[in-house]
């Protein structure tokens, strides 16, 4: 949706960005001055991509071993996650709906 977005809203070809990571993609709107509540939320969820991707899963392979936490302290991060991802996902909806993409 967000490499749509770019393509409809700030004419980037679409075979352009067929490989771009989702670091790259908020880049490109940020650049293109996409309005900086959605950049901002938009960093946090590719900062848990990348958390969880890169990290998390090693992370908790280790920790499980180590000990016998609680899921709430294990996989806190996970539910944070989800949880920003879902209000970008609401933003994003509410941006399309009202054509609130633009800087205030």
């Amino acid at each position: 949706a967000l490499k749509s977005l770019l393509s409809r809203k700030y004419n980037v070809p679409e075979e352009s960005m067929e490989r771009w990571t989702l670091g790259r993609v908020k880049n490109e709107l940020r650049d293109k001055g996409l309005r900086p509540d959605f950049i901002a939320f938009l960093e946090s969820v590719v900062d848990h991509r990348n958390y969880i991707a890169h990290e998390f899963l090693a992370n908790n392979a280790i920790t499980q071993s180590m000990a016998n936490f609680s899921d709430r302290k294990l996989y806190g991060d996970l539910f944070r996650a989800t949880y920003e991802l879902e209000q970008i996902i609401i933003l994003y909806d509410w941006c399309e709906e009202h054509n609130g993409w633009d800087q205030h």
